[in-house]
């Protein structure tokens, strides 16, 4: 299914790619969309590389249906531009928000938000920034439809915690000489 999804839509690409500049809105639109299908179609055949290329072009639009496959991919890969892409969307998230009458998310724009948050705290855990995905997981606490995800995720860092501390007891067992102690 995706590769023949990549063959339908590679040639199209290829072909409108060169008059870019001279897309009116829904011809942006649809450039858009047509980059989303083939980079979604590589992530989900595990091509990073190329997934990486089209859904870096989708995500420039600064749509959330866009950016949540390349945040996906980007902390699947462990990029650690990861972070500076949920940002990015979710501070454009919320400036939407702020500027709607009553200044509250719809459902969608929740989702989103809670979404990147979630990314945000996988993608930390990547990266041993335990205490920063706890604080993040403890504001996922308050949500009904992210608490599993945030109490499994604080038992997974417990357990890495522990890990670590066992791995460090194990290395001071080792004297200077490079000789275990333990024996």
């Amino acid at each position: 299914r995706y590769l023949e999804a990549i063959g339908m839509m590679q040639p199209i690409y290829e072909q409108i790619l060169p008059d870019f500049f001279s897309f009116d809105s829904k011809r942006k639109d649809f450039f858009f969309d047509i980059c989303y299908i083939i980079g979604f179609s590589y992530y989900n055949l595990k091509q990073w590389e190329k997934a990486y290329y089209y859904l870096d072009l989708a995500s420039a639009v600064s749509n959330p249906k866009y950016g949540m496959p390349f945040i996906n991919l980007l902390a699947q890969i462990g990029d650690i531009r990861t972070f500076r892409e949920i940002e990015m969307l979710d501070n454009h998230l919320i400036n939407a928000v702020k500027q709607m009458p009553d200044s509250e998310p719809s459902d969608e724009q929740l989702n989103y938000h809670l979404f990147f948050l979630r990314r945000n705290a996988y993608t930390r855990i990547f990266f041993h920034d335990y205490d920063a995905a706890e604080s993040i997981l403890k504001e996922l606490l308050d949500y009904d439809e992210t608490r599993a995800f945030a109490e499994y995720e604080l038992n997974y860092i417990k357990t890495l915690r522990s890990n670590e501390e066992t791995d460090d007891n194990d290395t001071n067992k080792i004297d200077d000489t490079g000789m275990d102690k333990s024996f």
